[in-house]
């Protein structure tokens, strides 16, 4: 048997840093090919750029309320400061130079091409740790030749989206990847730290963290020596950077029990999960028998957990966004809500994104069976793909993570295929450069005929409605919107995140769940018959309403009421105190709003 070979940061680093400057080629070819306004169009980057503003404006630290969005004039955030620092630190050195302007476009370019580096480096690490006896150099060249083409996998890292979701998926491959091959107590305390940065930062890998503690349980039930200096490091990595963290990135003030976002009730849960972990390695490892064992720990587990609910209420329905009238004019609109059945009719070719990963751990499962790859180093990584399906298959916004899970899935696969064929060095190079070749080819032959596709009120679930034209902002109509007086705007999703980050105007309709409340009275404004939504004008006191015929919210309330406000004014005949200001484009126009 061949012994294990040591990981080599240095090899691993070079190689991610090629696939990122590839990558980065094609972005930015990509980037050329479009105007420079659609750079802006990401709604939750909008959001996260006026909260990195608003900081280095002097806003505390721990006081995370979004300025000049909501109804209210603020909206409180649920995102913590870590995805803050990057944006933040790049404007701040660029900013002497180029003016703060040119400053927040570098950052916003930047700051995803170069997460790359960090994102292809944790996925060679974690892939040698299932193939240990394989060199850090031909597992690098395996992650390159298989990762650049999984669009997916670098959705999250293109110019302009400096929201939370990049920083998400690097750390659900660190902690996934501590998780695997031999398990220790050091990759327990990596485990830890891609678990409770990847919380700080945001919930979206709950799914995929949970499936795999429950793999790593099931596999201490079987053997609990073998799991317990990795349970031990877990343990004692969790509770001690949940110590740290806790206290640096909870929002003031601490009495504030939101369950969306890094709070005291969340702390609380990591904190008892730490202990947990720690007790599994410790006297709960010594119990004989399975049934003892799985007893001791579902009271553990179900202690903890129910204690923590009783404690903090809000726990037990963190995002309230049920009801008909948010169902239909928000929820089922919003392209990553998206499920399978709806992106396939969209196109047929969107069945490849759970294909690939299925036939992927269908050959992996086949090469456990042929001795090659271990059952009990990689059941985290196969569990927590199954749970990534699954949830891949209800939301579109899984599938990023589910495509990093492919990889690691993949890269043991093509690794020893490269030694089982005796490829050289020289030549496992080549195929890389192969590889790398036919991404860039594309993106080249784009730059001399590229191809347009236009708006529309479709789905929007593959196509780019994150552009100038589809909000109806095309050309010289952002200047005319400028210099109308500052005031509240209702505008529609990505239209109103959009205007926030590029006018003085306060906006409080947008695809944001803390937004409920104000979204809700927005929509019910929208859809009343003109004297009743003049009359909910004594509850709040909107100043401007842009209309734009390409909004898709707007576009369903309209179609489905056609009587009332937002119905009249599709089709051009709003009430008199509904004054045109200024004309948009696509027969967009803006209405002074005078009750």
């Amino acid at each position: 048997m061949s012994s294990a070979s040591r990981f080599d940061m240095r090899t691993a680093f070079w190689l991610a840093t090629l696939g990122a400057i590839v990558k980065a080629i094609v972005d930015l070819i990509e980037l050329y090919l479009v105007p420079p306004a659609e750079l802006s169009f990401d709604p939750d980057s909008n959001l996260r750029l006026q909260q990195v503003r608003d900081w280095m404006a002097g806003q505390s630290w721990f006081d995370v309320r979004l300025a000049h969005f909501g109804l209210e004039g603020f909206t409180p955030m649920h995102w913590t400061r870590v995805a803050d620092l990057g944006p933040a630190a790049l404007i701040a050195i660029f900013t002497p130079f180029v003016g703060q302007a040119n400053a927040e476009t570098i950052a916003v370019v930047a700051f995803p091409m170069l997460l790359r580096i960090p994102l292809l480096l944790a996925c060679i690490w974690a892939v040698q740790r299932l193939v240990p006896t394989i060199s850090t150099k031909m597992v690098g060249l395996a992650v390159l030749i298989v990762g650049v083409h999984l669009y997916l996998l670098n959705i999250h890292f293109r110019p302009g989206l400096i929201d939370h979701h990049n920083l998400q998926v690097i750390a659900l491959v660190v902690f996934i990847g501590g998780a695997l091959g031999v398990r220790t107590f050091r990759s327990g305390l990596i485990s830890a730290a891609g678990m409770v940065i990847g919380l700080v930062v945001g919930f979206d890998a709950i799914p995929h963290v949970a499936a795999a503690i429950l793999a790593i349980g099931l596999l201490w039930l079987i053997d609990p020596q073998r799991e317990r200096a990795f349970l031990k490091g877990l343990g004692l990595g969790t509770i001690a950077l949940t110590t740290v963290l806790g206290p640096v990135f909870i929002p003031q003030p601490w009495t504030t029990a939101w369950c969306d976002s890094w709070t005291v009730p969340i702390a609380a849960i990591m904190l008892g999960f730490g202990v947990a972990a720690v007790l599994l390695a410790g006297p709960l490892s010594q119990l004989q028998g399975l049934w003892k064992r799985f007893i001791a720990a579902a009271f553990l587990g179900g202690g903890i957990l129910a204690s923590l609910l009783w404690s903090f209420p809000a726990c037990r329905n963190p995002l309230p966004l049920q009801g008909p009238l948010i169902q239909k004019y928000w929820m089922n609109s919003i392209a990553e809500n998206a499920n399978a059945l709806q992106l396939m009719t969209e196109t047929s070719s969107a069945v490849i994104v759970w294909l690939l990963p299925l036939v992927a751990a269908v050959y992996y499962l086949y090469a456990i069976k042929l001795k090659r790859l271990d059952l009990a180093a990689g059941l985290p990584l196969l569990v927590t793909l199954a749970v990534g399906l699954v949830f891949g298959l209800m939301y579109f916004r899984g599938l990023p993570m589910l495509t990093a899970l492919t990889l690691l899935i993949l890269g043991p696969l093509g690794a020893q295929l490269l030694v089982r064929l005796n490829v050289p060095d020289r030549r496992a190079f080549l195929y890389t450069g192969i590889s790398l070749l036919l991404v860039l080819v594309p993106a080249i032959i784009g730059v001399v005929k590229p191809a347009k596709s236009p708006p529309s009120n479709g789905t929007y679930v593959f196509s780019n409605k994150e552009t100038a034209e589809a909000n109806c902002l095309k050309g010289a109509t952002l200047a005319r919107v400028q210099a109308l007086p500052a005031g509240l705007m209702i505008a529609g999703f990505g239209q109103s995140e959009y205007l926030l980050r590029k006018t003085h105007h306060t906006t409080a309709f947008a695809g944001y769940h803390r937004a409920k409340d104000g979204n809700l009275w927005t929509i019910r404004w929208l859809i009343a018959k003109p004297d009743e939504a003049k009359a909910m004008l004594k509850q709040h006191q909107p100043k401007y309403l842009a209309v734009c015929p390409l909004s898709q919210q707007f576009y369903l309330m309209a179609r489905s009421n056609p009587d009332s406000l937002i119905g009249q004014a599709f089709i051009g005949k709003p009430p008199v105190w509904l004054k045109p200001v200024t004309s948009l484009s696509a027969n967009g126009q803006i209405y002074e709003i005078i009750p």
